[in-house]
């Protein structure tokens, strides 16, 4: 399949090559194709909510790359506002003993807490009202707090602990990372060889192809269900308004597509 750049959108179906052989005879075939080859791949991610921990089924995770991906997606969770599930996430890796996940999980534990948000640093942060930007300036904030070293005992009782074990873990590693002003090179203290960074590379670029494929799927059955013509029901707007939180709300992917969900937002509004 190709998808070309240009003022002409092509359909899916149209960019697709049948192969029967396959079992892929249209555009709807498509999914099921992709679902297996994740079934069949050795890092296969799970995008519903229901899961317990986050995205990578533990069942099928090789031990030498599992907590660099996780790591890589608490990250991403952590820079995307998800405080509560990048939480969960390093709590299920926090045996790994490593002090780049004590220090990420001692600021998941200070942001959107009461300890932060009632200081007066955080007014700033409150008056932003785009949820991206507000999110970003929170973390930022909380990274802040934690490395100034300053009022550590007010802090959440978790976020001492995991505090606690970066110092046990490596005195000298927040003075490493005192002038950081991102996560994005926080990593495991572990060398990983070429194909376990692969591996760690191919996880992530399977959880961004899950994720647009849940999205395009949810787009398909709105569509599906909108009415020919007429008024624009309370219920359409709904499910048009969860789509377009959907495209707003990807995590893995670098090139979100929420600007045309935006404009459509914009139109029901």
């Amino acid at each position: 399949m190709r998808v070309l750049a240009g003022a002409k959108k092509d359909s899916l179906e149209s960019r697709i090559i049948l192969d029967h052989d396959k079992g892929l005879g249209s555009a709807e075939d498509l999914h099921p194709l992709f679902a297996r080859w994740i079934e069949e791949h050795p890092y296969p991610l799970q995008i519903e909510r229901t899961e317990d921990f986050g995205f990578v089924e533990a069942s099928k995770q090789n031990a030498e790359t599992r907590i660099p991906i996780l790591l890589e997606f608490a990250k991403t969770l952590l820079m995307k506002g998800d405080f509560e599930k990048s939480r969960t996430v390093l709590r299920d890796i926090r045996n790994a003993d490593e002090p780049a996940i004590y220090f990420l999980g001692a600021v998941s534990h200070l942001c959107s807490s009461d300890q932060l948000r009632t200081r007066p640093e955080f007014a700033q942060v409150r008056r932003l009202t785009d949820i991206k930007h507000r999110n970003a300036a929170e973390l930022s904030l909380a990274m802040q707090v934690i490395l100034s070293g300053r009022n550590i005992n007010i802090l959440p009782t978790e976020c001492r602990r995991y505090l606690e074990q970066v110092v046990e873990r490596d005195p000298a590693f927040l003075g490493k990372i005192m002038h950081q002003t991102d996560l994005s090179s926080l990593m495991v203290t572990s060398t990983l060889n070429p194909d376990q960074q692969r591996a760690v590379q191919t996880a992530k670029l399977s959880a961004a192809a899950l994720e647009l494929l849940s999205l395009a799927e949810r787009v398909y059955g709105t569509a599906k269900a909108l009415p020919i013509g007429g008024v624009v029901s309370a219920d359409v707007k709904r499910s048009l308004d969860e789509v377009c939180s959907g495209a707003n709300n990807l995590m893995f992917s670098k090139e979100p597509a929420a600007a045309r969900f935006d404009l459509l937002r914009q139109m029901l509004n």
